[in-house]
């Protein structure tokens, strides 16, 4: 029968069964017209009355039946003259959604003492969580946010009027993944009711927000409440919102943070969303410490001595005594289960110190100095971790340990450093390579030593003559010193270098402003130097000095030493009106350029922030080598600050530090002789780690065809990391492709993923690219084994870690969640979730809709009007009536 009707009256299955139906009509006509058809409709009554009235001489109740068959019809017709037709109304209860936004960044994974919390709030956290107080530290904020919505009564109160939208922010993916997503919908009455006190409650109560709540990690590497805010409300814009609720511990990692929350506010304020807020976690701030970075060299000999750099973080601890701990393990095996009660390689106690002056309570970062010696022997690369224990009675951070990569050797670089005179720059060079025998043997020829003076040297290395011949030069056996390596132990050195009479071959030549000597520094020196350089893969570093450096290098006999410097050098001019004015000469601070940020001549720091710090703070220079022009390959490391001071060719500041390559070798140069002046800043810490990485970057262990560099050691993860590869064919020129592919391999699994580097354009032989990792993780980038032996691949070791933006501050923040919620009542701990029952209204909003459906253009009217004239006419020819 439903059938039928939805067939004749154009309703559908819903339409039919639901509301309340009446019927009316539809036509708005005007009293006259009304009355017109009224009149109308009497006047046909009555002639079809007088008309059957004079029917022949059939029966009465024919005529009867007759006359009301063609009435109903005729009136039917003037009925959908006013548009007869039926209305529904039909009630309908509208639910407005409740958003609860999950924080599942890194800082959710922290583990709270609530010492400071008191016993209240203690209590009410413990009955809210369902847990034994003493438990409490026991959990993440991650598992306790986890047990407040899996086992709290309120959320079954807010499900009967409001189905519940579970979305979490933040990401551990965020070049994968939205930032904010959605977990899972609760339907309305969907947790159904709670299950007697006495009686344990039914696993089904909870399933679904249980489920939905089982891939929650905490592992994002930032909060932005600004965007998650926006982002939900954008989401669900056009839908009835009955409340947004924040579960997480306020804490917000953006720099903007302020600002940008105060216009997401607005915008929710716009839109009418109503804010409330739950602390998850303690605000108290900690009383910690922890290791926040481990500096070491990434290559030392065997047999050196490594210095490492663990930097502390503390937070209220001040007067506290830490023990700090260094550990080692060769890569690809794993640390021991329980760490600390393994002896350590070397440990050292420090007093934790105040920031403030007033012994005021943050944070303090130091650094302690761990030193120690591989073990002769003990070659390949390691994994060093400092590690510090906490005073007795209180915690470490979860990142209270830090790790960095080294590479032990047992192959010493080999130096000659000729000088021309004994200025306090060669003393302090010659005396940081004397010093470190384990790392360096080192020939020293002084041009204006006293003949009968014997000339300092490493063991076996002793000079009576500068070399004469490029064989001498480069090694005693003919073989370019930086692809030879060493297959006797360093102890045993090669038998012919112990010939004072034959110069034991070099790695890398330090030239300091020398004078032109006959059967020395002459054309015969300069020509073996620049075949010693640029076919043989050698190291050049120029120090140059305003006393020689440019008379010399303007000796046509010098030619070539001339074309092997990146920079071409001028004259010095004595400016004497200046001279008059300064009443004492000024030390100039040394420029880092862009260049200079991470390159490994440069990089005094891990990072290139921390790197640029150091540099800012170093002694400047009095004197300066002037300079015509830097040459086209030349890269400029560090520039001169005097504004006023110009390379005389190029509109450009004086460089001081600039490399280049010459065929296959590297040449550095110094263009000012006062680095020894650095000795005066951390114990000359800097003053030799530069001098370090000139040699090394001189003289790698290895012939590199393939040289990989970054922009510092370690990174954030989702940070984009710069890679510049430096690539040679065979004969050492540079590669020249559109693109080279890298293979950047996680230590852990071995798995390797491919990166193109497209070319630099003008920059023949060099590639770069940006890649941002996705996970965290030890990382080595290299190339493809096909393109050339590994042996000749100079790579790189990155260790992408968690954002340090979420280990900054370990305390929840209530002072955001208050801001975030609409009012401060709002704004609740973790023990009064209950009161969001009350503070959140009911979500039932009841309409009534009307719907209009007309009869009178329907199938069953058009039906009803033919039936009655069709039995009309039936009957008029069964009685014989025409």
């Amino acid at each position: 029968m439903n059938a039928i009707l939805q067939w004749l009256l154009n309703l559908s299955p819903e339409e039919l069964t639901g509301g309340r139906w009446s019927v009316g009509l539809a036509a708005d006509h005007g009293n006259y017209v009304r009355l017109g058809l009224g009149l109308l409709a009497a006047g046909l009554v009555w002639l079809v009355v007088r008309n059957y009235r004079r029917e022949g001489q059939t029966r009465p109740a024919v005529k009867r039946t007759l006359a009301a068959l063609r009435i109903a019809a005729l009136l039917l017709l003037i009925v959908t003259l006013f548009q007869p037709a039926i209305l529904l109304r039909v009630t309908d209860t509208l639910h407005s959604s409740l958003l609860v936004l999950i924080d599942e960044s890194l800082s959710m994974s922290f583990k709270d003492s609530y010492v400071q919390a008191g016993p209240a709030k203690r209590a009410k956290l413990a009955a809210a969580v369902g847990v034994e107080e003493t438990q409490l530290e026991t959990f993440s904020r991650s598992d306790l946010l986890k047990r407040l919505l899996e086992n709290h009564d309120v959320w079954r109160k807010l499900n009967e009027d409001h189905p519940i939208e579970i979305l979490r922010f933040s990401t551990s993916r965020p070049a994968e993944d939205s930032y904010v997503a959605l977990l899972g919908v609760i339907p309305v009455g969907a947790l159904g009711e709670t299950a007697p006190a006495a009686t344990q409650p039914a696993k089904m109560e909870h399933a679904a927000m249980t489920d939905i709540l089982g891939d929650l990690t905490a592992a994002g590497y930032e909060t932005d409440h600004s965007a998650a805010l926006r982002d939900a409300l954008e989401r669900f814009q056009g839908r009835r919102i009955g409340g947004v609720v924040f579960l997480g511990d306020g804490q917000d990692t953006r720099d903007d943070a302020e600002e940008r929350l105060r216009a997401a506010l607005d915008f929710a304020d716009r839109l009418g969303a109503t804010r409330y807020t739950v602390l998850v976690g303690d605000p108290t701030p900690p009383r910690n410490v922890a290791v926040v970075a481990l500096r070491a060299p990434r290559e030392v000999r065997a047999g050196g001595q490594v210095e490492c750099t663990a930097l502390l973080r503390h937070r209220n601890l001040a007067g506290q005594n830490v023990e700090v701990r260094l550990y080692r393990r060769k890569v690809g095996k794993d640390w021991p289960a329980n760490l600390t009660d393994t002896p350590p390689l070397t440990k050292k106690t420090v007093t934790l110190k105040s920031p403030a002056p007033n012994g005021g309570e943050g944070d303090e970062t130091r650094s302690v100095k761990l030193q120690t010696t591989p073990p002769t022997g003990q070659l390949g690369e390691y994994v060093y971790r400092a590690v510090v224990l906490p005073p007795t009675g209180q915690r470490a951070d979860d990142d209270d340990s830090a790790e960095a990569f080294l590479r032990v050797s047992d192959r010493k670089i080999r130096v000659l450093l000729l000088s021309g005179d004994a200025g306090w720059e060669f003393r302090y060079l010659r005396n940081y390579f004397l010093r470190q025998p384990e790392l360096y043997r080192l020939s020293v020829w002084q041009q204006d030593a006293d003949p009968d003076v014997n000339q300092s040297a490493s063991t076996g290395m002793k000079l009576t003559r500068l070399p004469r011949t490029l064989r001498e030069l480069i090694d005693s056996d003919g073989r370019a010193a930086a692809g030879a390596p060493t297959t006797q132990p360093t102890t045993q050195p090669a038998e012919k270098t112990d010939s004072p009479e034959i110069p034991p071959g070099y790695d890398v030549v330090i030239l300091y402003d020398p004078l032109p000597t006959k059967e020395g520094f002459d054309k015969t020196f300069i020509d073996n130097l620049w075949e010693f350089v640029a076919r043989h893969r050698g190291g050049l570093c120029y120090i140059a000095s305003s006393r020689n450096t440019a008379e010399v290098l303007s000796d046509p006999a010098a030619k070539k030493l001339a074309d092997l410097l990146p920079v071409a050098v001028a004259q010095n001019e004595v400016d004497v009106a200046r001279l008059i004015q300064e009443t004492r000469p000024r030390a100039w601070p040394i420029h880092l350029t862009g260049y200079g940020l991470d390159h490994p001549v440069t990089m005094l720091e891990s990072s290139g922030e921390e790197n640029q710090k150091i540099w800012d703070v170093l002694p400047g220079v009095f004197g300066h080598q002037a300079v015509a022009r830097r040459k086209p390959a030349a890269r400029v490391l560090a520039e001169h600050s005097d504004p006023s001071r110009k390379m005389h060719a190029q509109d450009d500041a004086i460089p001081l530090i600039a490399v280049h390559t010459v065929g296959g070798g590297r040449v550095v140069y110094v263009g000012t002789d006062e680095t020894w002046r650095w000795r005066f800043l951390a114990d000359g810490s800097y003053h030799q780690r530069f001098w370090g990485n000139v040699v090394r970057y001189l003289a790698p262990l290895h012939a590199r065809r393939v040289v990989i560099t970054t922009g510092g050691d370690r990174f954030d993860a989702g940070q984009k990391i710069t890679v510049e590869a430096e690539v040679y064919d065979r004969d050492y020129r540079p590669f020249k492709a559109r693109a080279f592919t890298i293979r950047m391999i996680d230590r852990k699994t071995g798995k390797a993923v491919k990166h193109s580097l497209p070319a630099r354009k003008g920059k023949p032989g060099r590639f770069r690219a940006e890649i941002t990792p996705a996970h965290t993780g030890t990382y080595e980038l290299t190339c493809d084994p096909k393109f050339v032996d590994a042996s000749s691949v100079a790579g790189k070791q990155i260790v992408v870690q968690p954002p340090r933006a979420e280990l900054r501050r370990r305390e929840a923040d209530a002072r955001t969640m208050r801001a975030i919620a609409s009012k401060d009542d709002f704004a609740l701990h973790a023990g009064d979730v209950d009161r969001l029952a009350e503070l959140i209204p009911a979500g039932r909003l009841q309409t009534v809709k009307e719907r209009q459906f007309t009869l009178w253009d329907t199938k069953a009217m058009w039906i009803l009007i033919a039936v009655l004239l069709t039995a009309e006419w039936i009957i008029r020819k069964r009685v014989n009536m025409t």
